[in-house]
């Protein structure tokens, strides 16, 4: 079998590794030190390559090799390759001449060379390119004739070229450790790898080797753990406000839970011509406004009590259609389109007309000059890697909304900020820094994703997924005329709440409408009076969250001693603390603060067993 130019290269390597040992044999220590090793390790070289050349001998008579065994050999070559270079072989004092003629000996070494993955390149002293191997030509797009006589630094970056002389400079003088320089490819791409570099001979000619190893992958895989990084940070960032608006909120509305009692008090008793009405109604609606406020901030902190209900997106936009130009106004141009057959979801229809209000107030304000709010509805389906950008969701069908609007656009540095509540590029009273803090927390609420596509000039475009639901949509009730509020009729009313003011102000209007309360600021104040009144009460009325023990706990208490019982629960959120899961799956009744007297007379005759 006539032997090609890879068994040539090998035979040349045996016999320069053969010189070599003869040559440390007669000078074991030409410069202080063995720089070549024992001469068992050169024979143990030796072997390996008589082995494979052997291998390759075997391989090469096999017509029917397979991938994955040359592969396995050209993996044993590469790490025989990095041995020889890490032992110095190529790096030491210089080898006797070489018999060949420089073009034979030049082609023996690229057939080596060639065997790699790496990029190497082959330079004078002056760094001038003097050979290059296959794998520069067929990654980089580098032909060898376009590349020869050239300096290196040319495929770098010309921005990047002063470090590349640098670093390359001190990988040759023996600061062997990886060094990441990017280089660019005949197209423009930029390749990130680390090098290598070592000086050596071939012949009377000095070299210097390049190596350069491909970390591409490797650079996209720490691109990618950075991302999931920054994404497992922006949401500890967004729980933590969500937190912090959470509690602010549940206080506020204990506090408009007083303001709007009172006011509400104050209005029934004032006359319709009484000079103090109209201050006593513009208290009413600051508290009103007030309250809408604390329920966005309940929406953005995922503590908002959720009425899901199975119904048609499609609807809910046509619904709105009328409210929505109204809202943005005539200079603004309002395009509607709807995908039929739109499956199913279950949510919260006010939490939909929400968003919906939420960025179209959001674009209006985008197009102080006018311009066109595109609402579009499609279907969508979110695999694993889409599902990579929205913690939240689940690999799935979803439903698609779009709002895009021709406005002024939002710079890329502040896309990562526009969902945290107060924040703001409006001018300074403009808004309330809370709509789109809102939409946020309603979509991840709904284990749903939201998407921002915007640049400055270009309009932005938002782009909400929410999972779709299999059932059919459930028929709405008919609807009943709003009865007078109830009164009560002497029932004995257990009043739990751990808030002064609220406390107070619930005890006077229950009294005020039929009710006998015996007012408790915390869970054992309440059992207190509960054993001194012998359990003899028609309802206990409790503040979900509570200093000294759960009212979950204190429910189960007052149960166990009096199985009648009736209970009534309320809060100005329901989080964690508040358990509402299980609140929900006892089916115990609750209402939300801050409420109106009407609502809450309501609440309570339902609780007690009323139909209303």
């Amino acid at each position: 079998m006539k032997e090609n130019g890879l068994f040539l290269n090998i035979t040349s390597l045996e016999q320069r590794l053969k010189d070599l040992q003869q040559y440390a044999a007669e000078d074991a220590d030409p410069t202080g030190e063995s720089w070549l090793g024992s001469q068992e390790e050169v024979r143990q070289m030796l072997q390996e390559l008589h082995l494979a050349r052997e291998e390759l001998r075997r391989l090469n008579g096999e017509l029917q090799t397979t991938r994955q065994t040359a592969a396995e050999a050209r993996a044993r070559f590469q790490s025989l390759w990095e041995s020889l270079l890490d032992r110095g072989v190529l790096a030491g004092p210089a080898a006797p001449e070489a018999e060949e003629a420089p073009q034979e000996s030049w082609a023996n070494l690229l057939a080596l060379f060639n065997i790699l993955e790496d990029f190497l390149f082959v330079l004078d002293p002056e760094g001038r390119i003097l050979q290059v191997n296959l794998a520069v030509q067929e990654r980089l797009g580098y032909p060898p004739e376009e590349l020869w006589g050239l300096n290196v630094l040319q495929v770098f970056p010309p921005e990047r070229q002063g470090e590349a002389a640098a670093v390359l400079a001190d990988l040759a003088a023996g600061f062997n450790q990886p060094f990441p320089v990017p280089l660019l490819s005949r197209d423009g791409e930029l390749i990130h790898v680390e090098t290598k570099a070592a000086k050596g001979r071939w012949g009377r000619q000095e070299i210097v080797l390049v190596i350069c190893r491909d970390i591409t992958p490797r650079k996209l895989a720490e691109a990618h753990l950075r991302h999931r990084e920054e994404q497992l940070r922006r949401a500890q960032k967004m729980e933590a406000i969500g937190q912090l608006a959470g509690g602010v909120a549940h206080d506020f509305n204990n506090l408009l839970m007083v303001i709007m009692g009172y006011s509400e008090l104050t209005l029934n008793a004032l006359g319709t011509e009484d000079p103090l009405r109209k201050g006593a109604e513009q208290i009413s609606k600051a508290a009103a406004r007030g309250a809408a406020l604390t329920q966005q901030l309940l929406a953005f902190s995922r503590r908002q009590e959720l009425r899901p209900q199975i119904l048609d997106l499609n609807t809910v936009v046509a619904d709105m259609e009328k409210m929505l130009r109204r809202l943005i106004g005539e200079d603004i141009e309002l395009v509607i389109s709807l995908t039929s057959d739109l499956p199913r979801l279950k949510t919260d229809q006010g939490q939909m007309e929400q968003i919906l209000m939420n960025l179209a107030i959001n674009a209006r304000q985008a197009m102080p000059q006018g311009g066109k709010l595109l609402i579009s509805t499609a279907q969508a389906a979110l695999n694993g890697i889409s599902c990579k950008n929205f913690p939240e969701a689940r690999p799935g069908q979803y439903v698609c909304l779009a709002v895009a609007d021709t406005g002024v656009g939002i710079d890329t540095a502040l896309l990562d900020r526009i969902f945290e509540p107060f924040f703001s590029t409006k001018a300074r009273g403009v808004g309330t820094g809370l709509g789109l803090a809102t939409v946020y927390g309603i979509v991840k609420q709904h284990k749903g994703g939201i998407q921002v596509e915007s640049e400055p000039g270009r309009g932005a475009t938002f782009k909400i997924y929410f999972p779709t639901y299999a059932g059919k949509a459930a028929e709405k009730p008919e609807g009943s005329a709003l009865l007078a509020a109830p009164l009560g009729r002497g029932e004995r009313i257990l009043l739990v709440e751990d808030d002064d003011a609220v406390r107070d102000f619930m005890s006077t209007v229950l009294e005020e409408h039929g009710y006998q309360l015996f007012p408790a600021a915390s869970a054992a104040a309440a059992l207190e009076i509960f054993q001194k009144e012998q359990g003899n009460f028609h309802l206990a009325f409790c503040d979900v969250v509570l200093p000294d023990k759960s009212s979950l706990q204190l429910v189960e208490d007052l149960l166990s001693a009096n199985p009648g019982l009736r209970v009534l629960l309320t809060s100005g959120y329901t989080d964690q603390r508040a358990q509402w899961p299980l609140i929900r799956s006892r089916g115990l009744p609750f209402i939300q603060k801050p409420c109106n007297i009407s609502d809450l007379l309501r609440a309570l005759r339902i609780a007690l067993g009323e139909n209303l």
